[in-house]
């Protein structure tokens, strides 16, 4: 249920979105003034704004909480995580935390550790596609052997 209404409120989300850009989120939402949209929109908001940077991450801690309880997902939801990752995955192999978002190395952890818990790693592509992945990780690995989180 928590991910299910969680799914829903993304859906909310980006119909407010749609009907300003996420641009306008730089500050507290009680300062935001922006035409035709109202305190508690304007807060909707930013907090979609902050929220889509870890999107997938929190997806991954949910669905580990799920596997620690030893709950079983419901088909519809597996499928919004299923659109969700595909929608996330990027030209170059790396997978942004939100799809209106550039890829980072944690966000393409979370896919993959996501796909994995699901059992369904064909959710990650086919051969070339892993190549892929694989090559935008080693991309972001420095010259000291760490890795920076995007390029």
């Amino acid at each position: 249920a928590f991910l299910g209404s969680g799914f829903k409120a993304l859906d909310l989300l980006a119909s407010l979105r749609n009907s300003v850009s996420c641009g306008a989120c730089g500050g507290d939402s009680s300062s935001l003034r922006l035409p035709g949209l109202g305190a508690e929109k304007a807060g909707k908001l930013l907090a979609a704004c902050v929220a889509e940077t870890s999107l997938l991450s929190a997806v991954y801690w949910v669905l580990c909480a799920y596997s620690l309880l030893g709950a079983k997902l419901e088909e519809p939801l597996v499928g919004q995580i299923t659109d969700l990752l595909r929608d996330c995955r990027k030209a170059g192999g790396g997978f942004s935390p939100h799809p209106s978002h550039e890829p980072s190395l944690l966000s393409t952890l979370s896919a993959i550790q996501i796909a994995i818990l699901l059992g369904r790693v064909e959710l990650l592509g086919d051969a070339q596609s892993l190549k892929e992945t694989w090559r935008y990780v080693l991309s972001l690995q420095l010259d000291d052997g760490s890795f920076r989180a995007r390029e």
